[in-house]
């Protein structure tokens, strides 16, 4: 009988945030809940209003998450002092 060779062909991800996720783990159902977590996602979507061309989008959505970013750090940083002086 002859010699068979074949290749599979293999599967190659490229994309970047699959990698990561691939690398790390999937997202935890309850992510997002705690300030920590809350204040990540204000400072992401701050910095991803700046890919948008129209400035009123723009605009709006970096005065929300600045918003956020304020009243979650005083909130933070409140609780530290906080629990530093009980």
């Amino acid at each position: 009988m002859g010699n068979f060779q074949f290749r599979i062909p293999e599967l190659v991800i490229t994309d970047p945030i699959l990698l990561w996720l691939f690398n790390h783990g999937w997202e935890q159902p309850g992510w997002g809940q705690t300030d920590a977590n809350q204040l990540t996602l204000a400072l992401a979507l701050y910095q991803l209003a700046e890919r948008f061309t129209d400035a009123a989008t723009r605009t709006a959505i970096q005065g929300a998450a600045s918003n956020a970013v304020a009243n979650l750090s005083q909130k933070i940083v409140g609780g530290a002092a906080a629990a530093a002086m009980a």
